[in-house]
């Protein structure tokens, strides 16, 4: 998978994310699916699947099941079901290193049409009389733009899981490259991570059964590989996929060019080729005319799964719809019927997905031998999804852990605080949980993206305070209910400050910069010196009421420090973290030497029981006597 998959529109590019450049020429079926959508009689695939039965059993409405596509990027078309924030806006993330973090990156057309077909397949806009149906309607797409080598890969799963993804698409593959070698070591790990916190995982198998196609990149294979050697379809957890056509004559067959073998989990629909086009169909919609193989000429085929596109030139394209054919394209349908499935039971685990998937499928014309256990049935999955009692437990925080581009680092969390009712809130990992007094779970881990208090205006996980096109996290939160004030929720997190009341509601300044505050901006104070270019960043923060010491105490640690401040601002405490006995302990056992210590989340309330969390483990103190440490895995409601 040498080479880039963001250059012009070639075939040696597109086919290392598993497009296809096959030869048999076929006719194209046209059955109309149940939709008012105007191009859906020219979706064959969704016919193939039994789509249309499946949306019966499935019926939109409901919290929708969000689905990563981890490929080229987001192009914002208009026929797409993306992912939303908690404001609305279409959300989507980056993990490539060509992106600074700075901005909205500007990308040639080349760069988003393979993401914006495969986004379409699994969840165009169905029934809206425009373009085409999607396999899932009830899905949402985030698009997490990524490049090709294993470290951005693992970096993709990690953030689509940290986003609330329930299922993660992978339409890319290397051939001759087993994901148990070292090459897909991050790959292979974040997958595990990603399928522990109860994610599925799909992958296109490949396509490079095409010996009688002369490429531009000699590296390519031009024979049948077995998926067992392609990553990341080889990795374990993952629904490899192999990709079938359709013909009047044959409408289950294996496609010519598709990679199998025994280890293959199912077929799905991907479409023929042409001699003439490659794997470059015809355009349809607002971009009829496209060129032939990525390069010259203009493709007329329809024999490939059509979705939708984007087409032009530079930064300027028009949203269309076109036909493309590849194991690409049959992984996003699998995609899509795991959404379906996950609808109507979503505590179904990867593993009852997968077998599901296995038990379910149909038959298919397969001269290989090696297509899996057949093709792709959306009814009969959906069906068998109803009737399956799901064996998902709930996911704590320490799940999504999911190993990136650093590899696996112990639990941590970004805040846990315990409200006046009892309520246990922890944020970590871009997520939110919320407990009862007896540690048993209030609702299910949502996205901080994905609150409208959060996301909305100048809240903490708009874009212009999170880091762009990265999931959104705090670096503390806290709540208290101060006498003559009320209940309040204050968080700091890119250096800066956020207040908010029992409703939700801002209250005060939002936004505000931690280093202009003058208790952390004096002398001895924890952001002296610090500045928009290097900002003040907390480490833990508390606010409680004392009565003996006035009212109102503020706690914050930082940079191997400690600070406390009275409700007027005074400093009543500092000092360095170790100089406090029950910290030295924690600090001296799991710290480094020569680095400050951290703590990770710090909780004190007013009958003096402080809990701490630091370097993956759980302390609870009643005043200096320690209560139990231990590892934040070995605790239920955190894994």
């Amino acid at each position: 998978m040498s080479g880039t998959m963001f250059a012009n529109k070639r075939l040696s590019a597109l086919l290392r994310l598993g497009m296809v450049a096959g030869l048999l020429l076929s006719g194209v079926v046209n059955a109309q699916a149940l939709t008012n959508d105007p191009l859906s009689a020219q979706q064959w695939s969704l016919n193939a699947i039994r789509a249309p039965q499946a949306w019966a059993l499935a019926p939109v409405g409901g919290e929708k099941i969000r689905v990563a596509i981890i490929d080229s990027g987001y192009s914002g078309h208009p026929d797409v079901n993306w992912a939303k924030d908690g404001a609305g806006h279409d959300f989507y993330l980056d993990s490539s290193k060509v992106s600074d973090g700075d901005g909205k990156d500007f990308w040639t057309v080349a760069a988003l049409t393979h993401a914006t077909h495969v986004a379409g397949i699994v969840s165009a806009k169905t029934s809206n009389g425009v373009g085409i149906a999607g396999v899932c309607p009830q899905c949402e797409v985030l698009s997490v733009r990524t490049s090709l080598d294993d470290e951005n890969i693992a970096d993709g799963i990690r953030i689509a899981v940290q986003s609330g993804a329930r299922v993660i698409n992978l339409s890319l593959a290397r051939a001759n490259v087993s994901c148990s070698s070292g090459a897909y070591k991050h790959t292979r790990d974040a997958i595990v991570s990603a399928v522990a916190a109860g994610a599925s995982v799909v992958a296109a198998a490949g396509n490079h059964n095409t010996p009688q196609i002369i490429y531009d990149n000699s590296e390519l294979p031009n024979y049948r590989v077995d998926v067992a050697n392609v990553s990341p379809a080889s990795c374990p957890g993952v629904i490899s996929v192999g990709a079938s056509l359709g013909t009047p004559q044959q409408p289950n067959v294996e496609a010519p060019y598709s990679n199998g073998g025994a280890s293959l989990t199912l077929t799905a629909p991907g479409g023929d080729a042409t001699p003439e086009d490659g794997l470059y169909g015809a355009g349809e919609g607002d971009c009829p005319i496209v060129t032939s193989r990525g390069e010259t000429g203009v493709s007329t085929s329809k024999v490939g799964v059509l979705s939708t596109w984007a087409d032009g030139t530079g930064t300027h394209w028009v949203q269309c719809y076109r036909f493309l054919s590849g194991t690409s394209m049959a992984a996003p349908h699998v995609s899509g019927v795991i959404g379906l499935m996950l609808s109507v039971n979503p505590s179904l685990t990867p593993a009852q997905v997968t077998s599901i998937l296995q038990q379910s499928a149909g038959p298919v014309v397969c001269p290989s031998g090696g297509c899996g256990a057949g093709l792709l049935n959306a009814e009969a999955a959906v069906s068998k999804a109803r009737a399956t009692t799901g064996l998902s437990t709930f996911a704590g925080a320490c799940r999504y852990n999911v190993s990136g581009k650093s590899g696996q680092t112990p639990c941590a969390f970004d805040s846990m605080d315990v409200a006046p009712d009892g309520t246990e809130t922890v944020t970590a990992y871009g997520h939110v949980w919320k407990f009862d007094a007896q540690g048993l779970p209030v609702t299910l881990p949502v996205p901080l993206s994905s609150s409208p208090v959060y996301a909305r205006g100048n809240g903490p996980c708009t874009a212009q305070f999170a880091k762009y096109k990265k999931p959104c996290t705090f670096d503390t939160r806290t709540e208290v209910n101060y006498p003559g004030v009320g209940y309040l929720e204050s968080i700091t997190a890119y250096g800066r400050y956020w207040n908010f009341d029992a409703n939700g509601q801002p209250f005060g300044p939002q936004g505000g910069q931690l280093h202009e505050v003058p208790r952390y901006a004096a002398a001895n104070g924890p952001c002296y010196q610090k500045n928009q270019n290097d900002p003040c960043v907390f480490d833990t923060r508390s606010l409680v009421v004392f009565p003996e010491w006035g009212g109102l105490v503020e706690s914050v640690n930082a940079y191997g420090q400690y600070w406390i401040w009275d409700a007027n601002g005074n400093l009543l405490a500092s000092g360095p973290l170790q100089s406090v006995a029950r910290y030295k302990e924690i600090c001296d056992k799991y710290g480094s030497a020569g680095t400050p210590c951290k703590f990770d989340t710090r909780e004190l309330k007013s009958n003096r029981h402080e809990v701490i969390t630091a370097y993956g483990h759980y302390f609870e103190f009643n005043g200096d006597t320690l209560l139990q440490g231990m590892p934040l895995k070995g605790i239920a409601r955190f894994n």
